[in-house]
C-alpha cells in the first residue's frame, strides 16, 4: 500500500521497533534471539527482515512503549504493563525466569498499581505509576437487608479524594476515608437476601479492588433478654429473642468457647453455663450475652448485635480462715477466698431476708475478710436457729450485677457448743445412772466427752464417750454405768460437735464445749438388803440388813420423817 510516514522510531540491542501515522499497532524488526521482537515466534527464529506488526492483547491500547536490551515494554492506557523477551533477572516483572516470545502482563496487576511509564537498562527494568486500592476485610459480613449499615474495610491505597464503595453493584453512601488503609460506608437501604460482592475503586487511577460473596444479608438472630440476670457455673438459663435457628449457640462476651446449648424455638435457646472459661476471680464478673451461628450453619459466624442483656457470675467466698469460733467472743476476725466478686461486695451470715453483716473489708479480688458477731447479736436478728450454725453468703453491688452467691459445704460459721447445766451431779456407785446434758448449739452426732480432772487418780482412759441414749440440739442424754474397782470416781462433762471437713484432704478435729466443764461424781451409798420383818405394830424393833452402813445414816418409811 501507500507509504506510512513514520510517527516514532525506538532501537534496541539488535532489535527497532516504530509505531506509523494514523495506525494504533506496533511494528519491529532485527534480532528475535530470546523473542525479544514479540512476535509469537520461537526463539530460534534469529532473524527478522521485514518490518512485522507485533501482535497485542487483545484490549489493550498502547500509550507509550520502551525497547530494552533484548526486551520489549508497553504500558497500556489503562495503567497495565506488558512485556517480552529475555528474562534472566525477572526484568519482565514476572515471577520466574522464563523467556516469553510474546506479551504478557506483568505482576503489577496484583499490586494494584497503575503504570504510567518504564524504563530498562541491561537486566534492569524500572516502571512507576500509581497504586490501586487494596481490600483486605469487611466487617461486619452478615447484615439485615433492606436495612442501611455502616461497614468497615480494611486494606490499603484508599485515597482521601474520590474513593467509591459498592456492595452487590449498589453503591455505597457517606464513604468516610479513616486513613490510607480503613474506611466506613453504609449500604443501601434497598438490598434484598442474598451474598454479594464488595468493591472499593480509586478514581484516580481509576482502579478497583474486589472481595468475592464476603456480605450476606441475613435475619440475624437478636437477644432480647434472659431467665436469670444472675448465676454460677452449673446453672441452666434461657435465652429469649426472635430468628433462633438449630445452629444457633449461645455465647458470652470474653469466652472462647460457646456455651452448650438446646434449640427450644425460634424465640428461645436454654444453654449450661458449666462450660464457660470464667475462672479468673479478678475479672470483671458480668458479661453480655448473644447468639451466634455454629460452623456448620449456612451462614456460620452470624452473631446478634449487641444486646445490652447482661449475665452476672454470682460471688463466691471460698474457704475461709475458720469455721468456728465461741458463742460469746467479740467479733472474732475471719478471713474468706474470693471469686467473682467486686470492691463494694458484702458477706453475711443467715438468709438473704434476714442478713447479719460482717463488717466485709475487700482487699483484692481475691481475698476480704468479715468480723463475725456474738451469738447474742446474731440470734437478735436471726432468731435461735441452725444450732448455732449460719451460712455465710457475699452480695455483689448492684453496679456488678445485684445477686447472692450460692452455699457451698464449708460456706457457713458455727458457735461452739456450750454447756449449761448436767444433772444428776451425784452418782450411786453400784447403779446405772441416765444423766442429762442441757446447753446450746448440739450438732446432729455430738457426743458426751468424759475427761478426768486435773490430779485424779484411776486407771480409765483420760478421754471417754459413754453411750449416747437422746440427742437434740439443746440436750444430750448417756448412760453412766455403776463404778467398777479401779475406775476414776470424778469426770468433767464435756461435749464434741462433730466437723466434717468438705475438704477430704483436710480433715478437722472435734469441737468441744467452751467454758469450763460440769463435774459429775461417784457417791458410795448405803445398800438395803433385806429387813427381818416385813410388818408389825408401831413401835416394833426391826431389823436392816445391808452394806456401807454409816452412823450418820438415817432410815426413813415413806414420806415420814426419820425414824
Amino acid at each position: 500500500g501507500a507509504p506510512s510516514p513514520v510517527l516514532n522510531l525506538t532501537m534496541g540491542t539488535q532489535a527497532v521497533f516504530m509505531q506509523l501515522e494514523g495506525d494504533d499497532g506496533l511494528y519491529s524488526l532485527g534480532s528475535n534471539s530470546v523473542g525479544q521482537l514479540a512476535l509469537n515466534r520461537s526463539a530460534s527464529t534469529t532473524l527478522v527482515n521485514d518490518l512485522t506488526q507485533v501482535p497485542i492483547p487483545a484490549g489493550v491500547q498502547i500509550a507509550s512503549y520502551h525497547v530494552g536490551h533484548q526486551t520489549i515494554y508497553i504500558v497500556s492506557t489503562d495503567g497495565r504493563l506488558f512485556a517480552a523477551g529475555s528474562n534472566s533477572a525477572h526484568q519482565l516483572w514476572l515471577n520466574d525466569i522464563t523467556t516469553r516470545t510474546g506479551f504478557v502482563e506483568g505482576t503489577m496487576a496484583s499490586t494494584r498499581l497503575k503504570v504510567f511509564g518504564v524504563r530498562s537498562f541491561m537486566s534492569a527494568s524500572l516502571a512507576w505509576g500509581i497504586n490501586g486500592p487494596r481490600l483486605s476485610t469487611v466487617s461486619p459480613t452478615y447484615i439485615l437487608p433492606f436495612r442501611r449499615t455502616q461497614l468497615t474495610l480494611a486494606g490499603s491505597f484508599f485515597r482521601f479524594n474520590g474513593t467509591t464503595v459498592t456492595v452487590g453493584g449498589l453503591p455505597c453512601t457517606d464513604v468516610k476515608v479513616i486513613s490510607t488503609e480503613s474506611l466506613t460506608c453504609y449500604t443501601a437501604d434497598t438490598l434484598p437476601l442474598g451474598t454479594y460482592d464488595v468493591a472499593v475503586t480509586n478514581t484516580e487511577p481509576g482502579l478497583t479492588a474486589t472481595k468475592t460473596g464476603v456480605v450476606t444479608t441475613y435475619y440475624l438472630p437478636v437477644v432480647t433478654g434472659i431467665s436469670a440476670l444472675a448465676g454460677d457455673r452449673l446453672d441452666y438459663i434461657n435465652i429469649y429473642g426472635f430468628n433462633f435457628t438449630e445452629t444457633c449457640q449461645g455465647w458470652f462476651s470474653r469466652e472462647s468457647n460457646a456455651l452448650t446449648t438446646t434449640f427450644v424455638s425460634s424465640t428461645n435457646l436454654r444453654v449450661h453455663v458449666s462450660n464457660q472459661d470464667y475462672y479468673d476471680p479478678c475479672n470483671n464478673p458480668t458479661v453480655e450475652v448473644f447468639v451466634q451461628e455454629r460452623y456448620d450453619s449456612p451462614v456460620a459466624g452470624a452473631r446478634s448485635p449487641s444486646s445490652g442483656v447482661i449475665f452476672s457470675f454470682l460471688p463466691k467466698l471460698g474457704l475461709p480462715t475458720t469455721w468456728r469460733g465461741p458463742a460469746n467472743a467479740s467479733h472474732p476476725h475471719i478471713e474468706f477466698g474470693l471469686s467473682n466478686a467486686v470492691e463494694g461486695y458484702v458477706a453475711f451470715m443467715g438468709e438473704p431476708e434476714a442478713p447479719v453483716y460482717l463488717n466485709t473489708t475487700f482487699v483484692d479480688c481475691s481475698e476480704g475478710y468479715g468480723d463475725i458477731p456474738t451469738q447474742a447479736e446474731a440470734e437478735a436478728v436471726l432468731g435461735a436457729r441452725h444450732s448455732g450454725r449460719w451460712p455465710v453468703h457475699a452480695r455483689n453491688p448492684a453496679s456488678a450485677g445485684f445477686g447472692v452467691s450460692k452455699l457451698f459445704p464449708y460456706s457457713s460459721f458455727a458457735y461452739d457448743p456450750f454447756i449449761t447445766g448436767v444433772t444428776p451431779l451425784l452418782l450411786p456407785h453400784i447403779l446405772t445412772t441416765t444423766v442429762n446434758v442441757t446447753g446450746r448449739n448440739f450438732y446432729p452426732g455430738a457426743l458426751v466427752r468424759l475427761v478426768l480432772p486435773p490430779g485424779s487418780s484411776g486407771t480409765a482412759p483420760a478421754d471417754i464417750t459413754p453411750t449416747m441414749i437422746a440427742a437434740s440440739e439443746d440436750s444430750l442424754t448417756f448412760v453412766m454405768p455403776p463404778l467398777a474397782a479401779g475406775d476414776p470416781e470424778r469426770f468433767q462433762v464435756w461435749v464434741s460437735n462433730p466437723w466434717a471437713s468438705p475438704i477430704p484432704e483436710m480433715p478437722m478435729p472435734p469441737v468441744f464445749s467452751a467454758g469450763l466443764g460440769f463435774d459429775i461424781q461417784y457417791v458410795v451409798t448405803p445398800v438395803v438388803f433385806n429387813l427381818n420383818a416385813t410388818s408389825g405394830y408401831a413401835g416394833d424393833v426391826i431389823a436392816i440388813n445391808g452394806s456401807t452402813f454409816t452412823a450418820t445414816c438415817r432410815v426413813q418409811l415413806g414420806a415420814s420423817g426419820p425414824l
